[in-house]
């Protein structure tokens, strides 16, 4: 799905962001329309499939406030772009979609308003995720799309053609079924180091990250924590599978569309994907299985937690809200996750038939991560990319890589405060 194929926005956000209080308007809502931004396309859907089914979706909000609501679809290759020019030129939207990766230098900077005093006990008390919407307390986002988990994918039939007849659970485990593939012939894995945006590190490192008991981010958001001894654990497994040739030599260049074809094609065993996967996996004849990530010290692996946002230029914080709220009930919910993009419900009243996943996101619960919402974050993780790459490229090791993107990152940390 195109969730992963975000693209790194080229120029950062602190600086535009910082004049961004003299920037916003006062006045787009309150001649009753609203703008919202939200993000295209998801999994198969076209961009006039989803224009459709938001139309659909906002008409009975529309006809009840006597509110036009136009919605913005921006495509994921310039989101961040269109965000920061759109927010700082006072022409962004009331409401918004975004990732955590973003949200940390609007609200720093004051362009987000928190919802707090304008969700009913009603709307709070069915959500699911409210927690990882919050920002020292307050509730700046309303966890919108809770999903994308990072699976370890599996082709059966090569690993049985090795003798392998399941998917290894843990690292330990993964490093031996990947010695035997090796020697039977069978490229182990792949993974997208080609790739030309930070989403990547969400199936290939953090996820070994989380499983080694590493954070990114200290619990203040202030300094990263990575280059750790969890981080340099988490970095080393990888170099071993690149020392050992239990991934290709040109893995460096790979992009996703093409580690997803070979895996698809049957040219690597295993493969770190979604759970949105499936979607193309299933029209294939392909005998496959998934592992929920790894186990190292502990279980870890990455879920999507992506958001609305309330903007302060919305002249109308309570049809903001509004809304929002009206957008996470059930029944829009329902149809958003029909017609979009088959995700896990956000809260208890929507009426969901299960998927292969229900039972995964359940009893993974506890282990799912999403990335740490703070100032000047986006810096951190392309801090992080950029030195894992040239240590895949073998131009730094595990240490220096990890100590470069560290000291990066509190730069950019320490800049966005």
């Amino acid at each position: 799905m195109n969730m992963k194929y975000r693209t790194i926005a080229a120029v950062t956000c602190v600086g535009a962001l910082t004049a961004l209080a003299a920037c916003t308007t006062d006045g787009a809502a309150a001649d009753k329309a609203l703008e919202v931004w939200m993000p295209t396309t998801f999994a198969a859907a076209t961009a006039d499939e989803e224009a459709a089914t938001w139309r659909s979706i906002l008409a009975p909000f529309e006809e009840e406030h006597g509110v036009e609501v136009n919605v913005t679809l921006v495509p994921w290759a310039s989101y961040e772009e269109k965000y920061l020019t759109g927010v700082s030129s006072g022409q962004g939207p009331d409401v918004g979609y975004m990732y955590t990766e973003m949200m940390g230098d609007y609200v720093s900077n004051g362009a987000l308003a928190p919802f707090d005093d304008h969700l009913s006990e009603e709307t709070t008390s069915k959500m699911l995720y409210l927690d990882q919407g919050k920002v020292d307390g307050s509730q700046y986002a309303m966890p919108f799309v809770v999903g994308g988990i990072r699976l370890l994918w599996g082709n059966m039939d090569l690993l049985a053609s090795a003798g392998i007849d399941e998917v290894p659970t843990t690292w330990d485990e993964f490093l031996d079924d990947a010695r035997t593939l090796h020697e039977a012939g069978i490229t182990p894995l792949y993974q997208e180091w080609g790739a030309p945006n930070r989403g990547m590190l969400n199936a290939t490192y953090f996820p070994l990250l989380w499983q080694a008991g590493g954070e990114i981010l200290n619990e203040e958001g202030t300094a990263t924590a990575f280059n750790s001894d969890a981080g340099l654990a988490a970095a080393e497994f990888l170099k071993t599978l690149l020392d050992e040739d239990l991934m290709p030599a040109d893995v460096s260049g790979l992009t996703p569309e093409e580690v997803q074809s070979a895996f698809y094609e049957g040219e690597t065993a295993f493969f770190f994907g979604s759970d949105g996967t499936w979607a193309d996996l299933e029209q294939t004849e392909m005998n496959v299985e998934f592992v929920p990530g790894l186990v190292g010290k502990q279980a870890g692996t990455f879920v999507a937690s992506d958001a609305l946002v309330m903007f302060e230029s919305c002249a109308d914080k309570q049809l903001c809200a509004d809304l929002v709220a009206f957008l996470l009930g059930g029944d829009q919910m329902a149809e958003f996750h029909q017609q979009i993009v088959a995700y896990p419900p956000v809260a208890t009243d929507e009426q969901s038939e299960p998927t292969k996943f229900t039972e995964t996101y359940a009893e993974s619960a506890e282990s799912l991560h999403s990335l740490p919402i703070a100032a000047g974050g986006a810096g951190v993780y392309n801090a992080l990319y950029e030195n894992l790459q040239q240590m895949v490229l073998g131009q730094k090791s595990p240490q220096q890589a990890l100590a470069d993107a560290a000291e990066a990152g509190d730069a950019a940390l320490a800049q966005a405060r």
